[in-house]
């Protein structure tokens, strides 16, 4: 083999090769074959010899590695895609069917409040889209819940109880006030609503990114506030095992 053969095969200039013995070349082929294969260099200490081998959690790791950027890829690809088609964000079917549940929900509001309510619950939905964080799974997902009578009714006891809680001072939701039996109640109401209503399980679907929402951008009166930090915290240790 030629000298610039090796060096090209080794990634490095002629003259630095003619200055290697044979075995220092196959030491550095043999590095760079690793660290193409994404095993981080840094892991690499004892390894550089002519017969050991890296280790099998390392290219496990690298294998993880790989795997997940698959998937970030994939996801990019489906958005490079939408965005060529002139789709991206919301699906129009699923615009479709938020339209039919705003309807069912007006249709079944005694107070007719809740479809407003409904709208800024829905509107995170063109967040995530606008943001990149839906997936298609995403709208495989509320494809069939936007639909299902089930969720349906427990999204609208859920706007039902956020909109009761209004009514009771940000005190209520205090275990020494009379009020807190009631208060809790509205909030075990708004926890089922959750998993149980049309957005159920939607967290599962998406990509880890930022999403511009917190909070403290959720218009809030009396208990709804301290309501909504309780169901934040309980969110967040499903959210940090994902």
């Amino acid at each position: 083999m030629k000298i610039s053969d090796e060096a090209a095969a080794a990634g490095c200039s002629p003259r630095m090769v003619r200055y290697y013995q044979l075995s220092d070349v196959a030491l550095l082929l043999k590095l760079r074959t690793l660290t193409d294969a994404g095993i981080p260099a840094a892991t690499l200490h004892g390894v550089l010899t002519r017969d050991a081998s890296v280790r099998a959690d390392i290219v496990q790791d690298a294998l993880d590695n790989v795997d997940k950027e698959i998937t970030r890829l994939h996801h990019q690809r489906g958005r490079l895609f939408a965005m060529q088609g002139g789709t991206s964000g919301i699906p129009t079917d699923i615009q479709a069917l938020i339209t039919d549940l705003r309807r069912w929900v007006t249709d079944h509001d005694e107070h007719g409040t809740l479809a407003e309510l409904l709208d800024q619950d829905l509107q995170g939905l063109q967040l995530m889209a606008d943001a990149g964080v839906a997936t298609p799974e995403t709208w495989e997902l509320l494809r069939r819940t936007l639909v299902d009578e089930r969720r349906r009714s427990a999204t609208l006891d859920g706007l039902a109880a956020w909109s009761t809680l209004a009514s009771y001072t940000e005190s209520s939701a205090s275990p020494d006030s009379p009020d807190y039996p009631a208060v809790a109640h509205l909030r075990d109401v708004m926890i089922r609503s959750i998993d149980d209503g049309v957005l159920g399980g939607l967290p599962d679907t998406l990509l880890d990114g930022d999403v511009p929402l917190a909070t403290t951008d959720i218009p809030t009166t009396g208990a709804q506030r301290t309501v909504l930090t309780d169901l934040v915290k309980r969110m967040e240790p499903a959210r940090r095992s994902r």
